[in-house]
């Protein structure tokens, strides 16, 4: 069943396959929930490691698969961007522009700000 049934007919591109917008935003999300609980899952082996005095080779290894993890959640936070524009609405008159304007300009200088 269709929670956006206005956005049924919006789709996006990620990894190179055209996606419909609900199937997009499950799998992100979906993603980003498995790489977390992995990096968590991950960590929480390293702090076993220590504890038992583990190999040092293991602890690479492990450190390489939450490496991998942050890698693969940057690449779906980019297409929960790709899926934010795609269900951004258009401006329809002068004073939605302006509205859109001003905050775009707020936008980037809230973002300056933090970089």
């Amino acid at each position: 069943m269709s929670i956006c049934s206005n956005a049924s007919d919006i789709s996006v591109v990620l990894n190179g396959v055209e996606t419909g917008i609900e199937q997009a935003i499950d799998q992100t999300f979906g993603g980003i929930q498995r790489y977390v609980n992995d990096s968590q899952c991950g960590l929480r082996t390293l702090c076993q490691l220590m504890d038992q005095d583990g190999d040092f080779k293991t602890s690479l290894e492990i450190s390489d698969d939450i490496i991998d993890g942050i890698d693969g959640m940057t690449a779906l936070f980019k297409d929960l961007k790709k899926i934010l524009k795609a269900l951004k609405l258009k401006p329809e008159d002068d004073i939605e522009k302006k509205i859109l304007s001003d905050y775009i300009l707020e936008r980037k200088m809230k973002q300056s700000s933090l970089n």
